[in-house]
């Protein structure tokens, strides 16, 4: 195995281990990150199915129950974060509210009505 499928290979072990640790939602989460898969980098897919996860554990609602509200209080809560994490969280929680609608589990894709965090750098 080269240097590149061992790093991918590590990133798919590290997103699967974050799934197994959230039970309630264990299922939506192994599909999203499939769904994933298609189109982005493992590191990527981690850094998604990391916030999902933590995003369905803050709300502690099962996914099919997820409202705006939801989404708006989580991303609320990163206002003393950095603005790159804040746009991962918002890009995140943007392809699953598209999963959640694409699959019909929710009516509306709710994250087209927030907009996306500004990017502010850092000057000292």
């Amino acid at each position: 195995m080269n240097g590149i499928n061992y790093y991918k290979d590590i990133y798919r072990k590290k997103a699967d281990l974050s799934i197994d640790n959230n039970n309630e939602n264990e299922k939506i989460l192994k599909s999203f990150k499939y769904y994933l898969s298609s189109s982005l980098a493992p590191t990527t897919i981690y850094d998604y199915v990391q916030v999902t996860a933590n995003f369905l554990k803050k709300i502690n609602k099962d996914y099919r129950n997820i409202e705006f509200d939801d989404y708006t209080y989580f991303l609320s809560g990163l206002y003393d974060t950095t603005s790159s994490y804040q746009i991962l969280c918002y890009s995140a929680l943007k392809k699953f509210s598209k999963y959640l609608k694409a699959n019909e589990f929710c009516e509306r894709d709710y994250m087209q009505y927030i907009e996306r965090p500004k990017f502010k750098e850092n000057i000292e």
